[in-house]
């Protein structure tokens, strides 16, 4: 398996995140605009290393209103290529 090319991003107990790519603590709007951006990245537990991707965007979007706006199908892609590159088989409707 090649190694991640993109956003390493642990979540901590206290709900912190941490870039470990930047060697800095964001937010969720910072999850939400790697996400509009199209760059890759992976949560995941910072104890368990649990995959908290998923979760995370969710609640990252859901908290700047990005569910109010057409999500454009490139960042779709560019998820369900990020989720692909884990192993995780997606299927497409």
């Amino acid at each position: 398996m090649q190694a991640f090319k993109g956003h390493l991003i642990r979540k901590y107990n206290n709900r912190k995140l941490y870039s470990v790519t930047e060697s800095r603590h964001v937010n969720l709007e910072f999850v939400a605009e790697q996400f509009r951006k199209g760059s890759a990245f992976i949560v995941r537990d910072a104890r368990t290393q649990a995959d908290l991707t998923v979760d995370t965007l969710v609640k990252a979007l859901a908290s700047t209103g990005a569910f109010n706006e057409q999500v454009e199908t490139q960042n779709l892609k560019n998820m369900h290529a990020n989720l692909t590159e884990q192993g995780i088989k997606v299927n497409v409707v």
